[in-house]
């Protein structure tokens, strides 16, 4: 019988799969040389042709070489959600240097520690996002404008990416428990392994299906928007990219998916509830042949709810941190019985260990250990977070994923929720430490917690208790200068104390729930202009 179980997971990590080692963007440049007038991106009333996105990048990474050489420099990118933030990014890839996205919303003190801590020469912005926000200038890196550099008269070949596996392609921030950000840092090996359609690695199998219009919608700072850019432009497919407008306007969004054919998408399962009971949403929902949903909890319900759209669809349960490259792991689900991430994808293996570092059989649960060419570099500018989150094991690169889990007797993974004081909301990962840290740096704060409270939808909550009486609107304009919008507490609550454990601990289950409702002494805090201008309408 132990064998049996050892046999399981061992077939469950039989991944090895060889990847010739060719960059991103040398993929899409061999495609661009075949199929120029292929549609790669589509925007707006616009799209870029495969070679036009492969020119218009040829003449960034020219742009760049002049003002910075080598590898593993970071750039930082802070564009629209226009396909020129897919130029500005590949043309970073070509000149051998990494990108580091961000989004227009984040306020300028995150976007300036992000730089300065990645130790960025260059940010590529675009003119009307510099001229609205002049304090980004003033900063010890470079502002390049787009506009600059694609309206040159200079002619440019092809500007070949000369990297080796081991160097920078991206870094993105997440939250951090300490505070402040923190930035995972990416490799060329990392990417290349993860866009490949191959055998082993089923979620590209039915991403990158031939006639694929992939609909992009995650924001550029949140690590699935690489999987939306990558992996179908790495395959010769076309990326759909929807403007903000479109992501808050179920109406327009249903309208874009309809008119451009779009035939596959990437979500959070909170995103596809929320816009399944919607008559227009649901009906264009119909279209589309591939669900590639992740980032938090596969719900109940939701699969029988896309079914009924669409008996053929191939419904996609994902999973996989930052550390690891977007995706280390997927399952087509088939029922809702029993929800798991499946098997480990091409050249990854996972074990589940208990606190002493021991592998666990089958059904019992510890910590996920992800292990192989998924597994990034570690974190900008924190040896002591690199050294606790990634080690070695099996002679593999590995990565502490903090997520409770277990085997199931068919060699798949399922996971319970997360070891520590980290969350999931609406796709994004967020620290709970860092928004308390934050919090309890304001004047007249003398405690601080945050838990997540839950309504029709999950949403956060920020308790504090004070020397004197803290507005709660002035509390929320002095946190949206420091953390951006996803992680801004919801409703806000003054107490007399915060309850702790017998071990001086917050006890966030002692906390009261915060009711949106605008009950006294908390407050409704949009966390964007859409969600403001959505209370303002109906106050």
């Amino acid at each position: 019988m132990k064998n049996n179980i050892t046999n399981i997971i061992s077939a469950a990590n039989h991944t090895g799969h060889d990847i010739p080692f060719v960059p991103v963007t040398e993929q899409i440049h061999r495609y661009a040389l075949e199929n120029p007038g292929h549609p790669a991106v589509l925007f707006g009333k616009e799209r870029l042709t495969y070679g036009q996105l492969d020119r218009l990048s040829d003449l960034v990474a020219h742009a760049l070489t002049k003002k910075t050489e080598g590898q593993n420099v970071i750039i930082g990118v802070l564009l629209e959600r226009t396909g020129y933030a897919y130029v500005a990014q590949q043309g970073i890839l070509k000149a051998g240097a990494a990108f580091l996205p961000f989004v227009t919303s984040y306020p300028d003190e995150r976007i300036t520690f992000c730089l300065e801590e990645a130790e960025c020469p260059v940010l590529i912005t675009s003119k009307k996002i510099a001229q609205s926000r002049p304090d980004l200038s003033d900063k010890a890196y470079e502002i390049m404008i787009i506009e600059e550099v694609l309206h040159t008269d200079q002619k440019t070949g092809y500007m070949p990416c000369k990297v080796s596996e081991t160097d920078l392609a991206y870094c993105i921030y997440t939250s951090g428990s300490s505070g402040r950000p923190k930035g995972v840092l990416i490799e060329h090996r990392n990417l290349v392994n993860y866009v490949d359609r191959n055998e082993k690695s089923i979620e590209i199998i039915h991403y990158a299906r031939e006639g694929r219009i992939a609909l992009a919608m995650a924001a550029f700072s949140f690590d699935v928007s690489i999987v939306e850019e990558f992996v179908p432009l790495c395959n010769g497919q076309t990326v759909c990219l929807a403007t903000e407008e479109e992501i808050h306007d179920p109406y327009k969004l249903a309208g874009l998916i309809l008119h451009k054919n779009v035939n596959g998408m990437t979500c959070t399962p909170t995103f596809l509830m929320s816009i399944l009971d919607i008559p227009v949403c649901k009906e264009v929902l119909r279209q589309i042949d591939f669900f590639d949903i992740g980032a938090e909890a596969f719900p109940a319900g939701l699969y029988q709810k896309l079914r009924q759209l669409n008996k053929d669809s191939v419904i996609m349960n994902v999973y996989g941190p930052t550390e690891c490259t977007m995706g280390c792991s997927a399952a087509v689900m088939e029922n809702e019985h029993t929800v798991t991430v499946g098997g480990p994808m091409a050249n990854t293996q996972f074990y589940v260990m208990d606190e002493s570092g021991r592998e666990l059989p089958i059904g019992q649960k510890g910590e996920l250990i992800i292990c192989g060419d998924c597994v990034g570099r570690g974190y900008v500018n924190l040896p002591e977070k690199t050294r606790k989150a990634f080690f070695e094991y099996r002679g593999m690169r590995a990565y502490h994923s903090g997520d409770m889990a277990a085997w199931t007797e068919n060699g798949k993974i399922r996971i319970f929720g997360r070891i520590d004081n980290q969350i999931k909301l609406r796709g994004f990962r967020i620290e709970l430490d860092e928004i308390e840290n934050v919090m309890a740096a304001y004047p007249d704060i003398n405690s601080c917690a945050v838990k997540v409270c839950h309504g029709k939808t999950d949403y956060l909550a920020g308790y504090y208790t004070g020397s004197s009486d803290i507005d709660p609107e002035d509390l929320k304009k002095y946190l949206l200068e420091k953390l951006p919008g996803y992680m801004l507490p919801s409703a806000f609550l003054q107490l007399d104390v915060i309850p702790q454990t017998v071990n001086g601990k917050i006890d966030r289950n002692a906390l009261p729930d915060v009711s949106l409702h605008g009950a006294e002494g908390n407050v409704l805090a949009p966390r964007n202009e859409t969600e403001a201008y959505l209370r303002d309408m109906f106050a």
